[in-house]
């Protein structure tokens, strides 16, 4: 099974967060090939990563990319431009089938059923961008002229097909020539170029969740609990202090790394928290009853 990321430096931690999940969660026995298109990881990351073998053997690739022919693309919010990286994987992993997947995610099932998924000529196996009916969405979709939308955290390539229609060569003409309709970075160009010309599975094999999201944007979307991936869209993460819903599933994950450390510093710092907060409100009601003690 073939499975590509794109990460820099400062995603070590969350990446072998994943990897974890989708070991774990793997019945099939199946043979992994992990490729990583590297932006500048560490020597000392790289070894924590391939200490993750200890757990169940595997096979990883670091493949340096130059990150500065995309330096001055569109970027937004908290995603930089090494997302863009998603362009260049039909040249640079030289495999018929691959899986991208995101490093904002967790695995919860075995992959090997997404994996076989039929791609009925299509160039990706992908699930739509759950927030494809907000107005940004819709404007975007029909700037580029599209159906549908999909999220690009999770894609299935058909990556033969993808050379043999030169589909690099359009994404970067693309990039060169309508710099301006490009709101959701390389998600846009890949939406763009692929022209629906895709296959649309089922949302739990990429179940966008983001906080903040009200009830009524769920109504389309299979239980959170049914997900076979889950994908932390969005900024806030559960590993970034936000008392995210799903902070206990990721650190389960997370301390099967050697990052685990990271897991105590978090808990730790929330604890303080918790008892900055409390320390305050004691102060409140002492101050209170010392107020009423003097009437």
């Amino acid at each position: 099974m073939n499975i590509a990321f794109s990460i820099d430096d400062n995603y070590s931690e969350q990446l072998a967060t994943t990897i974890v999940s989708i070991l774990k969660n793997d019945k099939s026995n199946s043979e992994f090939n992990f490729f990583v298109l590297d932006n500048g990881i560490s020597e000392a990351n790289k070894q924590k990563i391939l200490k993750l073998k200890s757990f169940k053997t595997f096979e990883i690739s670091f493949l340096p990319v130059d990150g500065k022919m995309f330096e001055n693309l569109p970027t937004i919010y908290h995603i930089t431009s090494v997302s863009y990286n998603r362009l260049l994987l039909s040249a640079l992993i030289n495999v018929d089938k691959l899986l991208f997947l995101d490093c904002d995610l967790l695995v919860r099932a075995d992959l090997k059923e997404l994996y076989e998924q039929d791609f009925e000529n299509s160039y990706a196996c992908v699930v739509k961008e759950r927030l494809s009916k907000e107005t940004y969405i819709r404007k975007q979709i029909k700037n580029l002229g599209l159906k549908y939308y999909f999220n690009a955290g999770v894609m299935l390539l058909n990556l033969k097909k993808i050379r043999e229609d030169f589909i690099e060569e359009k994404c970067f003409d693309f990039l060169k020539t309508s710099p301006e309709k490009i709101l959701l970075m390389d998600q846009c160009v890949l939406n763009y170029v692929f022209q629906d010309n895709v296959k649309f599975l089922e949302k739990e094999w990429n179940y966008q969740y983001k906080l903040g999201y009200s009830k009524e944007l769920y109504k389309t979307f299979s239980k959170e609990n049914e997900a076979k991936i889950l994908h932390f869209v969005g900024a806030e993460k559960p590993y970034c202090g936000y008392a995210h819903p799903f902070e206990n599933e990721y650190f389960k994950y997370l301390k099967h790394t050697p990052y685990k450390v990271s897991y105590f510093i978090f808990k730790l710092k929330m604890w303080r928290m918790f008892l900055k907060r409390a320390w305050k409100s004691i102060e409140v009601l002492i101050n209170i009853y010392i107020y009423n003690s003097m009437l």
